[in-house]
This record gives C-alpha cells, structure tokens and sequence, in this order.
C-alpha cells in the first residue's frame, strides 16, 4: 500500500460509505479548510488521491466543467468531467500556487489519520473515495464505460465506448443528472 492507502495488492477492497458515515463525515468536514476541501473535492472527481495532489490550475477548465489528468495513475492521460459541485469548489478557491491544492502527501495522511480516528470511518481508506464517487456517479445514472473513462480504468468497455463518450459530453450530463444548468463563467444555477 502507498503512503496516500492505495489498493493493496490482490485485494479488491471496495468499501461505500454509509448513510450515518457520509453524515458524520460531511459534519466533521464541516469547519472548512484545505483538506475538507480536498476530501469533498475526491468526493466529487472520483480523482486518486495522488492525481488530485498534482492537479495544476493550468489544467482546470472551470468553463468548459473539464479537468486534465496528464499524469493520470495508469499511464495516459486523461480528461474529466467537473461536477457541478466540483466547478463550485474550484470557482470559490483562491488561485495561491501552481497546484490546485497547497497540500502534501504527508499533511494529507496525517489529517485523514487524525479524521478516521473516529469508529465510523476508521476502515475507511482515503483511496476508498475515489470507488465511492465512481459508485455514487453510478447511482446518478452514469453507465459503466463513462466511469471507467472517469476513472481512468483501461478496460474493455473504455476500449469499446463508443465515440460519442466525450468528456464535454459527460461534464453535460453531470450537470443534467444534477438539476443543474452550466454557465460559461463556470458558474451553477439550478432549473426552476
């Protein structure tokens, strides 16, 4: 397992969240700062830890709902969708680096540990979240060859998806399964 609780190998630990862990969760985060931020942000990218670490401003579109991963964990690049939360967490935080986030691996790990020493998500690794959003994006309605170009899995059915799976293309859908109308400015409003 790497420092940031990636998969160990051989197991295929998925874990969700439960309803009473994503409440005690959502009210410990509630005090904002740079890793509840961080956390929500995992929450709403289904990103790895490590590529949201590395994310840069220079590869956000807050326009267009688009985030690029050049460096992405299997090897390729690739380019996700930007919820309609995530576009607001980003749109409402300072530009202070390069980075999006000032964060280390290390000061991560340390606030995660310090976060899940409460029993209700202490088996709950900080790579866990990343399954969690691709379950949650499942339960929004997103199919499975969508999530795994969201996820960045080089399965068959990314291989076989077909051309009209863009990232622009399920950014819209995100938003639409969301209630919610993208603005250019990076912006959301809700339908009426």
């Amino acid at each position: 397992m790497d420092k940031l609780g990636g998969p160990v190998s051989g197991g295929a630990r998925t874990p969700r969240l439960s309803r009473h862990q994503r409440a005690w969760l959502k009210h410990r985060l509630q005090p904002s700062g740079e890793t509840a931020l961080f956390i929500c942000l995992l929450l709403e990218t289904a990103l790895r830890p490590e590529e949201l670490l590395s994310l840069c401003w220079r590869h956000v579109n807050l326009e267009k709902h688009l985030a690029l991963i050049p460096n992405a964990e299997k090897g390729r690049p690739r380019t996700i969708p930007l919820s309609p939360r995530a576009t607001r967490l980003l749109a409402s935080k300072p530009r202070t680096g390069e980075r999006v986030t000032g964060l280390t691996a290390e000061a991560l790990m340390s606030s995660w540990t310090e976060l899940c020493t409460h029993t209700a998500v202490q088996y709950f690794h900080l790579y866990d979240l990343h399954h969690e959003a691709l379950a949650r994006f499942r339960e929004l309605g997103l199919k499975d060859a969508e999530l795994a170009a969201i996820g960045g899995y080089g399965n068959i059915c990314a291989a076989i998806a077909p051309p009209e799976i863009q990232p622009p293309k399920l950014a819209a859908k995100l938003w639409r399964l969301a209630g919610a109308e993208p603005s250019s400015e990076g912006q959301v409003g809700t339908r009426a």
